[in-house]
């Protein structure tokens, strides 16, 4: 609803705008300022297609929402999904170690696992890949003050073949081997 109301709003902008874009250019041929004023109708007509674009894409998400509504029950927090397909009783990394668990050796070994979350959620996921013999890269997620190495406020522990060191994840990461950073 919210969605049609937009859309008429805007078409009326436009019709305004067309109206006092004719009076202006009569006004405009007669005071002999004719090119500004079409440079300003050419940033006019732009800014108006892009708020056309914005509100197509407004009434398009809000649709789409309105069916996904539709299609999938609205859980509150803390609700599980059980009896829905597609969907795991469980954490992701749970998910993961049960998949990785029914694949064969051969099958196994063409898998890596590239992650991205919150620090417990990469740990769990280090223990799984380290548990099915898995390469595991984490994105760690870290404070950054300065983003270029100078301050060390985002250094974390991480094992080398020379002994435990100090990386920061600004420069030398974000991206870090599991085992290396959750050994």
């Amino acid at each position: 609803m919210a969605a049609e109301h937009r859309r008429t709003v805007l078409t009326a902008i436009v019709a305004n705008l067309e109206l006092m874009s004719r009076d202006l250019t009569s006004v405009a041929d007669r005071l002999d300022v004719t090119d500004r004023l079409h440079e300003v109708f050419d940033e006019l007509s732009d800014a108006r297609e892009s708020a056309d674009r914005e509100a197509r894409l407004r009434v398009e998400s809000a649709e789409a929402m309105e069916r996904a509504m539709h299609r999938f029950p609205v859980m509150e927090q803390g609700e599980v999904a059980k009896g829905y397909a597609g969907c795991f009783d469980g954490f992701v990394t749970q998910l993961a170690d049960e998949w990785l668990g029914a694949l064969d050796a051969t099958a196994r070994a063409q898998v890596e696992i590239f992650s991205c979350g919150p620090t417990p959620m990469l740990e769990a996921l280090a223990k799984v890949a380290a548990r099915h013999q898995v390469p595991c890269q984490v994105s760690l997620e870290e404070f950054m003050a300065c983003a270029v190495g100078g301050c060390a406020g985002c250094t974390v522990k991480v094992m080398t073949p020379d002994g435990p060191a100090m990386k920061r994840v600004c420069v030398d990461g974000p991206v870090f081997d599991s085992q290396a950073v959750f050994g």
